[in-house]
């Protein structure tokens, strides 16, 4: 999987990005352009989220305060 931005089609998220080596998932959000790195996220989640019929959903519901989170931008 590349460590480029994949563009969202969700009303709360932009883009996101994995990277399989330090398990960082990184998202952008729409509403304030901020951008988070959450750590130690398994490969299996992101592409679940990828999948989501809704990927804001998705981080909401499994990726929000489960993971350790860091706003970087």
């Amino acid at each position: 999987m590349s460590n480029e931005f994949i563009p969202i089609e969700s009303k709360m998220l932009k883009e996101a990005k994995y990277d399989p080596i330090t398990l960082t998932l990184t998202v952008r959000f729409k509403t304030n352009n901020s951008l988070y790195e959450l750590y130690d996220v398994p490969k299996f989640v992101f592409e679940a989220m990828l999948a989501a019929e809704s990927c804001g959903s998705y981080y909401h519901n499994h990726l929000k305060h489960k993971y350790r989170t860091q706003r970087i931008e």
